[in-house]
């Protein structure tokens, strides 16, 4: 498609190289016609006319251009939250990350979720890189836990989340802010991107009963969790 879209540019480039060329002895020939004595000045005003309107096409066309290999070329995160098994009290949950873009996304980073007692550490593959290839499923996202004076411990079924849900969202807990979930990663270029996501309970005295993933924002460049807190406090939840 694209090779096609340049063949056709080029012979509209042409036509209009065409024309510029002719189109001012055209008007001279027609002015002169009339007896217009200045009528020898037509090409030289009428060849910059038509070469100006020509960088403009080809200006417009270019920037048109990477627009569109930069949307073929760019990756886009999006977070899913599944219920393995809800059948029991304490059920268990998947963070699961896919790229819903069209390039492959690169050296991906998830900033850490900070809780009133503990810090979780999202972990998305351990390999060199962490490269996400585009609609090709999703992947899971593994959890460390930070524990004052105790090291990191693992992630271990519906007890973990349990615990890490009510670590994030006391009672009193905002939910705005309290479970942002910022994605930072690169694609094939090197260029930076972001994507910012929020989760929170329906409920806050059941958190675990009905959880809700809700898209933020995504973009260029790399962004702070700071920054991924402030934009979430400014957007109103759903419930």
């Amino acid at each position: 498609m694209n090779y096609l879209r340049a063949l056709l540019f080029s012979v509209f480039v042409i036509i209009l190289v065409m024309v510029g060329v002719g189109f001012p002895y055209l008007l001279d020939s027609f002015f002169g016609y009339f007896g217009n004595p200045n009528g020898s000045d037509v090409p030289e005003w009428g060849s910059l006319i038509v070469l100006t309107v020509t960088a403009y096409i080809v200006w417009e066309y270019t920037k048109a251009a990477q627009k569109s290999n930069d949307i073929q070329e760019r990756p886009m995160l999006n977070l899913d939250v599944q219920y393995l098994d809800s059948s029991n009290i304490n059920p268990v949950l998947e963070f699961r990350l896919k790229n819903v873009g069209f390039g492959p996304a690169y050296n991906i980073q998830i900033s850490p979720l900070k809780g009133s007692l503990h810090v979780y550490e999202p972990i998305f593959k351990k390999e060199p890189g962490r490269i996400l290839e585009p609609r090709v499923g999703d992947q899971k996202v593994n959890f460390n836990i930070v524990i004052p004076n105790e090291g990191y411990g693992t992630d271990s079924g519906g007890t973990f989340f349990a615990h890490m849900l009510k670590d994030l969202f006391p009672r009193d807990a905002d939910q705005k802010d309290s479970g942002v979930w910022l994605v930072n990663y690169s694609g094939v270029g090197g260029q930076q991107f972001y994507s910012i996501f929020r989760f929170y309970p329906e409920v806050l005295i059941f958190p675990l009963v009905s959880l809700r993933v809700e898209f933020i924002r995504t973009g260029k460049g790399g962004c702070t969790i700071g920054s991924a807190r402030r934009i979430c406090r400014e957007k109103e939840i759903k419930l």
